[in-house]
């Protein structure tokens, strides 16, 4: 272990039970005192070539912490993105200032080029009624898998007890009907089949 691991470690170990952690991007030693996982990456890394993205790391920390996606006021906020966000299962987040964001440019925050408030206003609503309108439902139930129906259509399976639910995601133009449920092009249902059927 580098002094750095150990440093990093000894340090966040000292304050997690009196603080809620909020981490961006941490490395793996670092899970077990994150609360929230802010920037989780939502793409490929570009250093292979894949047909499709698979949220494993998402699956597999789902339930252990809250995971919030990508600065949506920086370029996260098609509709594409929304639907990845359902998909992922992760919150949206945004970076905000009262002020414009030109007050920053001569601060070590200069990077951070459109931040202010009121232009992001009606986006933060759209984009948090979308992904909460299906991820609310999905609260306290573990999220037990993921299948692709057809090329662009996702189906997530939701399971608390006996109770099972399904989110599909379609990010094709077209409608999809699977077991008699439509989902439109570009959005995504939550569906809770009927006793007896899976």
């Amino acid at each position: 272990m580098t002094d750095a691991i150990a440093l990093y470690r000894d340090t966040l170990e000292s304050i997690h039970g009196d603080l809620r952690l909020n981490l961006v991007d941490p490395n793996m030693y670092l899970w077990k005192y994150t609360d929230r996982y802010l920037s989780m990456p939502v793409g490929t890394s570009q250093y292979v070539f894949e047909t499709d993205t698979v949220p494993f790391l998402q699956l597999v920390l789902h339930g252990t912490m809250e995971m919030y996606a990508p600065y949506s006021n920086f370029s996260f906020y098609a509709q594409s993105d929304i639907l990845k966000m359902i998909d992922y299962n992760m919150s949206p987040s945004f970076i905000l200032s009262k002020e414009p964001s030109w007050y920053l440019a001569d601060t070590v925050s200069s990077d951070l080029y459109s931040t202010e408030f009121a232009q992001y206003e009606e986006l933060i609503q759209r984009i948090y009624g979308s992904v909460n309108e299906v991820l609310s439902q999905t609260a306290g139930y573990a999220w037990t898998d993921r299948t692709v129906l057809a090329d662009g259509v996702i189906r997530n399976t939701y399971q608390k007890g006996q109770d099972v639910m399904y989110v599909l995601i379609n990010y094709t133009d077209n409608s999809y009907s699977w077991q008699g449920h439509d989902v439109s092009g570009l959005s995504a249902v939550v569906i809770r089949p009927k006793e007896g059927v899976r």
